[in-house]
């Protein structure tokens, strides 16, 4: 049965030519679907990585590559952020490696140890890598998601505290306005009043035949 990593694209980082072909024939034992991209040097996979044409699902790299070892590579592309699943290889007797790998951010490491027939757990390790590293950008994403959501409520609940702040301030505004007016009006009925009770004269006030006011001088 294949193990479900559909057309993977994986780039080998591995100077030994013997590794090479090993690695290869293994993924093809355990019925491993993918396209392999071999590089015998770290320098020769940077390149590869910085070329627009090519992309890939995984990357393993062998630690004791010329030039740059493989843990130095790795952290190198994991200080760029680079969006790349990585498994090391080590050789046998390098558990302290492997551990310092892992605090490196190394997503896997396997140990070429032939008398415990390392190549077998390849088909096994590798697409779970690819899963595990599948799952963790789609929480990292739904988590993205999530903070701009909130952050989006926080400004519109702002936003609209502020709208709210201002609405009541003209309002509040406008209560006092017409507070002051109904208070100017009441003064001048009272002056108006004040003239008309203390006239010398008669003033009567009729509507519709219908006697409405009448001052006391009538």
């Amino acid at each position: 049965q294949e193990i479900p990593m559909p057309n993977a694209r994986i780039l080998l980082v591995e100077d030994n030519s013997h590794d090479r072909t090993a690695f290869c024939r293994a993924l093809q034992k355990g019925q491993l679907s993918c396209e392999i991209t071999e590089c015998v040097r770290a320098e020769e996979a940077l390149q590869y990585l910085r070329s627009d044409d090519l992309s890939f699902n995984l990357m393993v790299v062998d630690h004791g590559l010329p030039g740059i070892s493989g843990l130095e590579l790795c952290k190198e592309l994991l200080g760029a952020k680079t969006p790349l699943p990585l498994v090391l290889l080590t050789g046998a007797g390098s558990q302290q490696l492997a551990v310092e790998a892992l605090k490196a951010g190394v997503y896997d490491y396997i140990i070429k140890d032939s008398g415990r027939d390392y190549l077998a757990l390849l088909p096994v390790v590798l697409p779970d890598v690819v899963r595990r590293y599948g799952e963790r950008l789609a929480r990292e994403q739904a988590e993205d998601a999530l903070r701009k959501a909130h952050t989006e409520l926080e400004m519109r609940v702002a936003q609209r505290t502020t709208e709210l702040a201002r609405a009541n301030q003209e309002l509040r505004g406008e209560i006092s306005d017409r507070q002051r007016v109904e208070e100017a009006l009441q003064e001048s009925e009272e002056k108006y009043r004040l003239v008309v009770d203390n006239a010398n004269e008669g003033i009567v006030i009729t509507q519709d035949g219908m006697l409405k006011f009448a001052n006391p001088s009538i």
